[in-house]
C-alpha cells in the first residue's frame, strides 16, 4: 500500500456514510438506520440498509455489505487504494502517501493530463459546430448523408456528440493562436502543418469516468464509381485510398490499452446485469442504445488486451460477444475468447440472424429491423436468437467440419492450454468433458495436457509470488519476468527498476525518470554510434545518435542523457552494467545514412523517404528510421537529417534537408520541360540532359571514369542561376552555390558538400581562372576524391568522395586547355527579354514551386535499363559523333562528354517524352562544340600572351614601362602593340623556348578575345601619345598581379605620378580578395 496508514484510519474516522452513500441514493430514515433501494441493482421494496452507528451498509438485494470504502469500491468499480483517494476527492481531503517523491510526479502528471484536456474540449467544440453549420446550410453533403445513413436523429447527434472535421488547418490555426500546437500534436490533434481530421464524421471517446480522451473518425469522402476508377486508372492517374476509420494513436490522455467506448455510459447497466454486450464498432454501440440495450461497449477499433478484460472485471463477469459476420470479425472472435475465459468470465456468441436472406453487422441490422418492423421486432429477435457459449465457438472452429486428423490433434492441444487457464473448477470439468467429446481423443490425454499446461501455469504463479511490482506499475508480470530473471532489473511506466532485497518478494527500486531503448549499433570504423530513444516520467520524448563511447561509463552516460533535458541517472556502477547488458542484448543493429541520394545498397533516400526501383517509395518514421529487406535480412538504416528532433534547427542538416521528394505535380515531365525551352530556348537541351544522367551518375562514372562539367557562361540576367535552379529541383529544394572565388573555403570546407550527396547536382559559381580552380574541376570530371591525412597512422590518408555532378558558372571563359575539354560550354548572352518570355519565365517558377522530384522518382524505375544498356549506347552516340562534328582525335574528350548526353536521350526518349529530337540535340551541340573548339584553339596563345606581358613588366631589363608603352586606366589596359610585340617576344622565348607566333596571329587571336574592346587611332599616356588596343582588364586572369607589378614600378620611379586611373598607389603593397600581393600561395589549400 502506497497510502499512509495514518491516513486511511483518519478518512474513515471523517467520512459519515450516510453522507457519501446519500450521493448516490435517496435515504430515508426508518428507526435508526437508513433505506433505500438498491443502488447494485433493479427492485421495488427498499431493501439496502445504512448503519450510521457501525458506519456499515447492508444491501440484501445483491447480498453486498461493507464500511464506506467498500461501498465506493462496489459503485465506482475501483480497487482499494483508488477507492480511497475517490473518497478523499469527495471530502477535499489531500492524500497523503508513503513516498513523497513518487506523490508529487503523481501530481504533476495529473496536472499536466488536465492541462491537456481543454485542448480536447475546444476542439470538440469546433468539430460539433461545423457539423451544425453544415445542417444549417447544406443539404448534399459527406457527413450528412453518412448520417442519414445511420438514422442519426436529432437527439442521438447531441447525445453522442458527433462533429464533424473538415480537415485543413480548423483544428491546427486555434492552437496556433493558443501557442499550444506541441500539445495539440501530442494529442494526434494536429500534424505537422494541419489537422490530423480530414473529411470525418467525429465521435468523441472518453474514458469509463466520463472524462473526453479522444476522437475516432470516419471519412465521409464519397466513393468512386466502378467506372469513375477505371477511367482514373486508364489515365495513369494515382488513386489514393483513404482508411475508413482513424483511431487516435496513443497520447497522454488516451491509451488505447485501457479504453473501451461507451464503457461510461454502460458501467451502470453492465454492473446491474451482470453482462456486458461487446461489439467490433462504434456505429454498432449506438445502434444497441439506441435500441435500449445499454450494457453495450467496444474497443476503440483495436484488439483486446488483458488491461481492458481487467478494468471490465470490476464491473461484471460475462460478455456477449456480437462481433461482425465477416472473416475478420470471427477471427477477432476466436482471439478474444480465450482471454476472457482465462479472466474468469462467462462467455456468450450472438449470431444475428438473417434479414431478407442477408447476414448483417450489428448496425446495419437494428437499422433494417426498424425500417421493416420496429424496434419491438428486434427485441423479440435476440432473445429468441441462439446464443452459443464461448467455449463450444472454439470447438467449431478448432474441430469442426472440415479439419483434418492432424489439425484437430493441434487444435485439441490449443484447447486444452484454454481449459488450463479457466480459475473455475466446475467450468474447467465442464469444458474438458467437452473436448474429449468432439476432438475423439483419450480421455487420458485431454487429461494429461490439460494437466500439464496447468501445472505450467501454476509454476508461473509461484514464480510471481517472488516478486513484489511497485504499485504505480501496472505492466503485468507476465510480461516482465523475463527480464527480471535475466538482468535482476526491468523498465516501465518510463523508468528503469532495479531489484533489491535478500529475501522474497524480492522489490525494486527506480534509478532514473526515464526508459531508454537502443534503436540500433551503427558500425563505422571510426566514428561508431548508437540510436538512442528516451522518454521520462512527463512523457517528454527525445530521439538522436550519441558516440557509443559515451554509453561505456557511467558519468559519461549520466552527461549523453542529461544533454537533452530532465533525464536523470541516478544508478550507481553496478546499476550501469546491468542496465547496459539488458541495452546491448536488445538494440538492433543498422546503418547510419549522411548521404542523400543513391545508395550502395539500391534505393534512393530522400528526407522524407526511400524510392526503391520496382517497388516504389516507402515512409521514413519521424525518428529517421527505416527498414528494408534485402537477400532474405531485415536492415535498419537512420538518417539524422529526417529525425523530428532536428527538423526545426536551421544549422543541422540544412543540406540533406533540402532533398525531399514531392507529390506528383499536376503536370507531365514533358510539359515541364517544354516550360524550359520556351524560357532557355536550346540552353536548357543540355540542362534537362544533364539532370536525368546525373540521376543515374554512378552508372556513367562506373561505366567511362568520369562525368562530364556543363558550364554555363554569360554575362548576369542571363538566366544562368534560373536554368540551374530548375535542374536542382528535380531533387527538391535548390541547394545553395559554392563560390568558387572563396579559394579556402572551396578547397577544405566546401569540398565536403560534393560528398553529401550521391547522384546529385552542386551549383559551383563566380568561376576565375585560377589555377587552384582549374585543378578543383579537373578533379570533379576525373571523379578524384579529396585526401586528407588520418589520426590512425603517420602515414594513412582518407579520400572524401566526390560523388555529385557539376554545374558551374562565370563570366570569365576558361584558359586551360585541360579544363575546356572536360566542360559541355552553354554561352547565354541574351539578356533583354520581351513580356511573353518574362510572363513564361515566371510559368515556370510557379510549376518548379509545385514540386517536381517526383519525376526523379519515376526516372529511378528504369535504373536497370542503364545499368545494361548505357555502355552500348555510349559508344554508338560517340562513333556517330565523331563522324558528324569533324574534329581533331585531341577532341575526343570532348565529343565523349556529348555523348553522355546523347546516350541519355537514346536511353530515356521512350520514357519521358522529351520535347526536343535529337536532331535538335545535335544541332545545338554543333554549333556550341565548334564554339569551344575555337576558344581552345586561342587559349593556349592568349594566355601565354598576357603572361609573357606581365612578366615583361616585371623584369628590371628594359621592361614594358607604364606610362609609356601601357596604362592602366578605370580597370582598362592601354597599351602599343607593336611597341609591346617588340619586348614580349624576347620574353616568349625566355619563357616558353618556342617560336613566337606571327605578329599577325597574336592580332587575331587578341582582337578575338572577349576581354578586346576597341583598337583608338589616338591615346594620351602620361609620356606620349600613342594609338592603342584598349582590353578589359577584368576579365583578365593577371588583373591583381598587373596591378602589383605597377605598383611595384611606381616605388621604384618616384618620378612617376603615384596614382593609376581610380586606384590610389600606397606604401605598402595592395590588398586583393583578403591577401596581401606579396603573400605566397598556400598549396596546402589544394584539394587533390
Amino acid at each position: 500500500m502506497y497510502i499512509k496508514q495514518s491516513f486511511i484510519d483518519r478518512i474513515k474516522d471523517q467520512a459519515e456514510i450516510t453522507d457519501i452513500i446519500g450521493r448516490y441514493a435517496d435515504l430515508k430514515r426508518q428507526g435508526k438506520n437508513f433505506f433505500c433501494l438498491s443502488p447494485f441493482g433493479t427492485e421495488r421494496t427498499p431493501s439496502f440498509c445504512v448503519d450510521p452507528d457501525k458506519q456499515r451498509f447492508v444491501d440484501y438485494h445483491s447480498d453486498r455489505s461493507g464500511d464506506v470504502i467498500s461501498f465506493i469500491m462496489e459503485k465506482e468499480s475501483l480497487p482499494y487504494p483508488q477507492a480511497i483517494e475517490h473518497l478523499a476527492g469527495m471530502l477535499g481531503m489531500p492524500v497523503e502517501y508513503e513516498d513523497e517523491a513518487w506523490a508529487k510526479e503523481k501530481a504533476v502528471q495529473i496536472q499536466k493530463k488536465e492541462e491537456l484536456r481543454p485542448l480536447l474540449k475546444v476542439a470538440q467544440k469546433l468539430y460539433v459546430q461545423e457539423l451544425r453549420e453544415i445542417r444549417k446550410n447544406q443539404t448534399d453533403h459527406g457527413v450528412l448523408n453518412e448520417l442519414q445513413k445511420r438514422g442519426y436523429t436529432d437527439h442521438d447527434i447531441t447525445d453522442w456528440e458527433l462533429g464533424y472535421a473538415p480537415g485543413g488547418r480548423l483544428i491546427f490555426s486555434d492552437l496556433v493562436k493558443r501557442g499550444k500546437l506541441k500539445e495539440g500534436q501530442d494529442l494526434f490533434l494536429a500534424g505537422e502543418k494541419a489537422d490530423k481530421y480530414w473529411n470525418r464524421l467525429i465521435i468523441p471517446i472518453h474514458d469509463e469516468n466520463g472524462l473526453l480522451i479522444g476522437f475516432a473518425g470516419r471519412d465521409v469522402s464519397k466513393p468512386l464509381s466502378s467506372q469513375e476508377l477505371k477511367e482514373k486508372l486508364a489515365s495513369g492517374e494515382s488513386v489514393q485510398r483513404t482508411a475508413k476509420w482513424i483511431n487516435p494513436k496513443d497520447t497522454p490522455l488516451y491509451k488505447k490499452d485501457k479504453a473501451w467506448f461507451a464503457l461510461h455510459r454502460a458501467k451502470d447497466e453492465i454492473r446491474k446485469s451482470g453482462e456486458a454486450w461487446l461489439m467490433e464498432g462504434y456505429n454498432d454501440v449506438i445502434a444497441w442504445h439506441k435500441q435500449g440495450i445499454t450494457n453495450t461497449i467496444a474497443s476503440c477499433g483495436t484488439s483486446i488486451t488483458e488491461t481492458q478484460v481487467r478494468i471490465l472485471k470490476r464491473y461484471c463477469s460475462k460478455v456477449i460477444f456480437c462481433l461482425d459476420g465477416d472473416a475478420a470479425g470471427i477471427k477477432a472472435t476466436i482471439k478474444q475468447i480465450p482471454l476472457f475465459l482465462a479472466a474468469g468470465f462467462q462467455t456468450e456468441v450472438c449470431t444475428l440472424p438473417p434479414v431478407n436472406g442477408k447476414f448483417l453487422d450489428p448496425d446495419d441490422f437494428s437499422r433494417a429491423l426498424y425500417t421493416s418492423a420496429g424496434y419491438q421486432a428486434m427485441h423479440s429477435l435476440l432473445q429468441h436468437s441462439p446464443l452459443q457459449e464461448g467455449f463450444r465457438i472454439l470447438l467449431d472452429h478448432y474441430l469442426g467440419d472440415g479439419v483434418t486428423e492432424t489439425e484437430k490433434a493441434i487444435g485439441a492441444r490449443k484447447l486444452a492450454e484454454v481449459v488450463a487457464s479457466v480459475p473455475d473448477e466446475a467450468l474447467k470439468e465442464i469444458y474438458q468433458g467437452w473436448l474429449t467429446k468432439e476432438s475423439g481423443l483419450k480421455a487420458a490425454a485431454i487429461s494429461r495436457w490439460v494437466k500439464t499446461e496447468q501445472d505450467n501455469q501454476e509454476a508461473e504463479k509461484v514464480t510471481f509470488k517472488r516478486y513484489q511490482l511497485p504499485t504505480e506499475v501496472k505492466t503485468p508480470l507476465s510480461e516482465l519476468i523475463k527480464d527480471i530473471e535475466r538482468y535482476q532489473m526491468f523498465i516501465a511506466n518510463n523508468r528503469i527498476w532495479m531489484m533489491k532485497g535478500e529475501e522474497r518478494p524480492y522489490t525494486f527500486f527506480h534509478v532514473s525518470n526515464f526508459s531508454i531503448e537502443i534503436i540500433q549499433h551503427m558500425q563505422d570504423e571510426r566514428f561508431p554510434m548508437k540510436l538512442v530513444r528516451i522518454r521520462n516520467i512527463y512523457n517528454e520524448e527525445r530521439i538522436f545518435d550519441v558516440p557509443s563511447e559515451n554509453l561505456n561509463t557511467p558519468q559519461a552516460f549520466d552527461n549523453a542523457m542529461t544533454n537533452h533535458g530532465n533525464f536523470l541517472w541516478t544508478g550507481g556502477r553496478n546499476e550501469f552494467q546491468r542496465l547496459r547488458q539488458y541495452l546491448y542484448d536488445r538494440m538492433g543493429t543498422g546503418q547510419k545514412i549522411e548521404v542523400m541520394g543513391w545508395q550502395p545498397d539500391n534505393f534512393w533516400v530522400w528526407n522524407n523517404g526511400v524510392t526503391i526501383p520496382g517497388k516504389g517509395t516507402i515512409p521514413i518514421d519521424n525518428n529517421g528510421v527505416f527498414k528494408y529487406s534485402q537477400n532474405d535480412a531485415e536492415v535498419s538504416y537512420y538518417i539524422p537529417s529526417a529525425n523530428k528532433i532536428y527538423k526545426n534547427n536551421s544549422f543541422k542538416y540544412a543540406p540533406q534537408k533540402k532533398v525531399h521528394l514531392d507529390q506528383d505535380p499536376p503536370f507531365s515531365f514533358s510539359a515541364y520541360c517544354s516550360k524550359m525551352m520556351a524560357v532557355h530556348r536550346s540552353h536548357a537541351i543540355n540542362g534537362i540532359l544533364f539532370t536525368v544522367a546525373t540521376t543515374f551518375l554512378d552508372i556513367v562514372e562506373d561505366k567511362l571514369g568520369n562525368f562530364p562539367l556543363l558550364f554555363l557562361y554569360g554575362p548576369p540576367s542571363s538566366g544562368k542561376d534560373q536554368l540551374i535552379e530548375c535542374c536542382q529541383s528535380f531533387y527538391g529544394a535548390p541547394q545553395s552555390p559554392i563560390h568558387l572565388e572563396n579559394k579556402t573555403s572551396t578547397a577544405k570546407a566546401q569540398i565536403r558538400k560534393f560528398a553529401q550527396f550521391r547522384n546529385i547536382i552542386v551549383h559551383l559559381s563566380e568561376f576565375v581562372n585560377d589555377p587552384q580552380i582549374t585543378g578543383l574541376l579537373k578533379g570533379f570530371w576525373d571523379r578524384r576524391g579529396y585526401e586528407r591525412g588520418n589520426i590512425d597512422s603517420m602515414y594513412g590518408t582518407d579520400t572524401i568522395p566526390i560523388t555529385s555532378s557539376v554545374i558551374f558558372t562565370g563570366n570569365h571563359y576558361p584558359e586551360a586547355d585541360a579544363l575546356i575539354t572536360r566542360i559541355i560550354c552553354e554561352e547565354m548572352t541574351k539578356t533583354e527579354f520581351s513580356l511573353d518570355e518574362k510572363k513564361a519565365y515566371q510559368e515556370l517558377k510557379d510549376m518548379t514551386k509545385k514540386g517536381i522530384s517526383g519525376f526523379t522518382a519515376q526516372m529511378l524505375e528504369h535504373r536497370q535499363l542503364w545499368k545494361e544498356k548505357f555502355k552500348e549506347i555510349y559508344r554508338r552516340v560517340e562513333s556517330n559523333l565523331k563522324k558528324d562534328f569533324t574534329l581533331t582525335s585531341g577532341h575526343d574528350r570532348m565529343i565523349g562528354n556529348i555523348a553522355v548526353l546523347g546516350a541519355t536521350y537514346e536511353l530515356m526518349k521512350d520514357v519521358l517524352q522529351f520535347p526536343f529530337s535529337f536532331a535538335d540535340f545535335l544541332e545545338h551541340n554543333k554549333a556550341a562544340l565548334e564554339t569551344q573548339v575555337r576558344k581552345l584553339n586561342t587559349a593556349s596563345v592568349i594566355m601565354k600572351w598576357w603572361d609573357c606581358f606581365l612578366a615583361s613588366v616585371r623584369t628590371q631589363t628594359d621592361p614594358l614601362r607604364h606610362g609609356r608603352e601601357f596604362e592602366l586606366k578605370d580597370d582598362k589596359l592601354y597599351f602599343n602593340f607593336t611597341h609591346c610585340y617588340n619586348k614580349v617576344i624576347a620574353q616568349w622565348w625566355a619563357q616558353y623556348h618556342e617560336q613566337t607566333p606571327s605578329k599577325s596571329k597574336l592580332t587575331d587571336v587578341i582582337k578575338k578575345d572577349t576581354s578586346f574592346i576597341e583598337e583608338k587611332n589616338s591615346h594620351r599616356m602620361p609620356e606620349k601619345k600613342s594609338s592603342v588596343w584598349v582590353i578589359d582588364l577584368k576579365k583578365l586572369s593577371i588583373y591583381d598581379d598587373l596591378y602589383e607589378a605597377v605598383d611595384w614600378q611606381i616605388r621604384a620611379n618616384q618620378d612617376l605620378k603615384p596614382e593609376i586611373g581610380s586606384r590610389q598607389m600606397s606604401d605598402q603593397p595592395k590588398p586583393v580578395q583578403g591577401k596581401m600581393f606579396n603573400e605566397p600561395k598556400d598549396e596546402k589549400d589544394l584539394p587533390f
